[in-house]
């Protein structure tokens, strides 16, 4: 029964929160096919989404894979036939978009009810499209090679993207970045690197004239957020760094300081400069302990927690802060009892020169200094990690009596 409940398939994949706060939306599965819930916040009573017919008889077999707000009322779903479409709260098609959904404009100037598509994901085109409407603006660049990152600025201007010198990654391959101040004038080549060197990453526009916020390892082991003046071609002063692991996702950019960094380590740890968010978090994690708690929506009002643990493959939350009220809405698996999994430590070994090398071990419940014989779980890449989190090949292993090793060896990720 226990090998049956490990290898049971996920009942829910995902879940957000609409920027009104008034309704949650997420994939879930019904013996393996997947369906759009909608969640009202206030009663937590959910109901299946009926998803629009495909307009061309070529995608009869379509499933949605995932869902993002368009805007309060407004949904988009992407599915696995490379078609994104908006719906509204009856499941009713309003606009098709494109291929796959990249993002709302997150600027606080930017228009609303805009988002971002890949209107020809193989090329790398993207279009800025009304959710509503389906009225789109195309981005056609006109540099040499494939578009791979593309940075807007608080209106949803296209400001910086970054290229790819071929259809492929090879050793030969090159990336370069490129800006321009403005719609009119021309674009101008900040770097232009091989694949095999370090090359920054725009996060976003900031709102001093010829500055951006860059993802870069410049004069460091691990990544973190630079200010970076376009005009010195240069980074100019730390915006966030962390000393031993990478800072991976920043949020607030776009207003005089930076809101919060996310860190990805042995463990990931969100650090709040927001005050409000830094409460709301401090209040999440005393209550749900042990745990990695991922906070959206607003910090006066209702806020999602999506959290999750070595023994829990996670769930999904709703807190009223008003009231400081928590109610959880739905488990990601609940067959999964997280009574009957094993913890995994992170830890820290030296190797033969030195290195210390992150690893994670979860050991069967068998009694304290008994021996056990060990798998070592070797993760693919080198260039991706393992992560602090349930892992149904771990808690298997555990489960007949093994001792599970998850060495991050050199090359890998975070």
């Amino acid at each position: 029964p226990l090998l049956d409940d490990l290898i049971s398939h996920t009942r829910v994949g995902s879940m957000v929160i609409s920027p009104d706060g008034r309704h949650l939306a997420g994939v879930a599965y019904s013996t393996w096919t997947p369906v759009i819930l909608v969640v009202d916040a206030e009663t937590l009573q959910a109901r299946r989404l009926p998803v629009p017919p495909a307009p061309n008889s070529r995608f009869e077999w379509r499933r949605p894979i995932d869902v993002h707000w368009g805007a309060d009322d407004v949904l988009v779903l992407d599915f696995d036939s490379l078609e994104s479409e908006s719906v509204d709260l009856k499941g009713r098609r309003l606009a098709r978009l494109g291929e796959h959904f990249l993002g709302r404009l997150a600027g606080h100037a930017a228009p609303a009810g805009r988002v971002l598509v890949f209107s020809d994901l193989k090329d790398g085109d993207v279009d800025q499209v009304d959710v509503r409407s389906g009225v789109r603006q195309a981005y056609r660049i006109g540099l040499p090679g494939k578009p791979i990152h593309w940075t807007f600025d608080d209106q949803g201007r296209l400001r910086v993207v970054m290229m790819r010198d071929t259809s492929f990654w090879s050793e030969r391959t090159r990336i370069s970045n490129w800006y321009r101040a403005d719609d009119a004038s021309p674009w101008q080549k900040l770097q232009d690197v091989s694949i095999n060197e370090d090359y920054w990453i725009a996060a976003r526009v900031l709102p001093e004239p010829n500055q951006l916020a860059v993802w870069s390892r410049e004069g460091r082991d691990t990544v973190a957020l630079f200010r970076y003046d376009v005009l010195a071609r240069r980074n100019v002063s730390l915006m966030a760094g962390n000393p031993t692991d990478d800072v991976v996702m920043a949020s607030g950019l776009s207003g005089p300081s930076v809101q919060s960094v996310v860190t990805n380590g042995l463990k990931p740890e969100r650090y709040w400069f927001d005050p409000d968010w830094a409460r709301v978090q401090a209040s999440v994690d005393a209550a749900l302990p042990e745990r990695v708690n991922l906070l959206s929506g607003r910090p006066d009002g209702r806020v999602l927690v999506a959290s999750y643990s070595d023994v829990d493959p996670g769930r999904w939350l709703l807190l009223d802060v008003p009231t400081m009220s928590m109610r959880e809405v739905v488990a990601s698996n609940d067959r999964i009892d997280p009574a009957l999994q094993r913890p995994m430590e992170a830890l820290r070994y030296r190797a033969r020169d030195g290195l210390e090398t992150p690893a994670y071990l979860t050991r069967p419940a068998t009694a304290t200094g008994t021996p056990s014989p060990m798998v070592v779980l070797i993760h693919g890449g080198p260039n991706v990690r393992d992560t602090w989190s349930w892992n149904s090949e771990a808690q298997i292993l555990a489960a007949q009596g093994y001792a599970v090793f998850q060495p991050q060896f050199r090359g890998s990720s975070g």
